[in-house]
């Protein structure tokens, strides 16, 4: 500590040397660092310590941790789970906030991009505990098999084939808690948009995580129409320097549209939408 009053003054006198000095800090006190992981670091209170706000996010974190078979996840273990805890802090805040602000009896959900289903389960926990839901469906789409090169760009075809190893009966298995209200539709986007089960017509959320600039145009083209005001489009690609591609196409679409785009450090967007004058 005496070394912290001793820098202090130095930080705030000379606004150059605060990056070093931060930096030291980091090595004196690496136990206050409340979280670590893709790409963040912080020592700030993070959202889920609030226990009158996240019981639920928690809950089910826990439930992913536990019960989930993630050492057969692409891309995901027991061990890496912690560095997506605010990836799915996110999803759960988007879910909350478009229950909130969305006037409707029967709620329409759709995750386009689902693999094991870790966000699809954060995503139901909080709609099914919502008092204010009485009807809802979940619509997932994904083809539970390496991604189409048809429409893939060069940078995006060696990722697509990391998917060969997902399986829908484990996704299934994940989320068999939620059996009533999932659809499941499985196929290349964006003919599953047209096969049987039946796509939405009117939704009020849509999670779009294509890792694909050209299919996550298809998604918004198919379902930006049926998306209701006030509710909500969430990126889980936008922010990754490895999808630019996906940003430029995703600001390219929204140019001329009056909603509000929030973009957030782990890469995520969320875009608020707004049709009503």
């Amino acid at each position: 500590m005496k070394i912290i009053k001793f820098l202090r003054p130095l930080y705030w006198k000379y606004p150059k040397l605060r990056p070093r000095l931060a930096g030291l800090y980091d090595i004196l006190y690496p136990s206050k660092i409340q979280f670590q992981g893709w790409g963040l670091r912080t020592f700030r209170q993070v959202p889920w310590n609030d226990p009158s706000f996240s019981k639920i996010f928690n809950e089910s974190y826990n439930e992913i941790y536990n019960n989930f078979e993630l050492e057969k996840t692409v891309g995901l273990t027991k061990d890496s789970l912690i560095t997506f805890k605010w990836r799915l802090w996110n999803i759960s805040f988007a879910i909350k906030h478009v229950i909130e602000f969305t006037d409707n009896d029967n709620f329409e959900f759709v995750e386009c991009g689902v693999a094991e289903g870790t966000s699809t389960y954060v995503s139901l926990r909080e709609i099914s505990s919502n008092e204010k839901i009485k009807n809802f469906k979940m619509h997932l789409y994904d083809a539970w098999s390496a991604m189409s090169n048809k429409k893939l760009l060069q940078n995006e075809v060696e990722r697509g084939k990391g998917y060969s190893d997902l399986d829908l009966e484990r996704t299934k298995k994940h989320l068999k808690d939620f059996t009533d209200n999932t659809v499941y539709h499985q196929g290349h986007i964006p003919n599953s948009f047209h096969e049987s089960p039946e796509s939405p017509k009117s939704i009020n959320y849509l999670h779009i995580d294509l890792n694909s600039a050209k299919y996550t145009i298809d998604t918004l083209e198919f379902f930006y129409p049926r998306i209701q005001d006030r509710g909500i489009i969430l990126f889980d690609d936008y922010g990754d320097l490895a999808f630019s591609d996906t940003k430029n196409a995703v600001d390219e679409f929204f140019s001329q549209k009056s909603g509000v785009f929030q973009k957030l450090a782990t890469g995520q967007a969320i875009y608020f939408v707004k049709k009503k004058n």
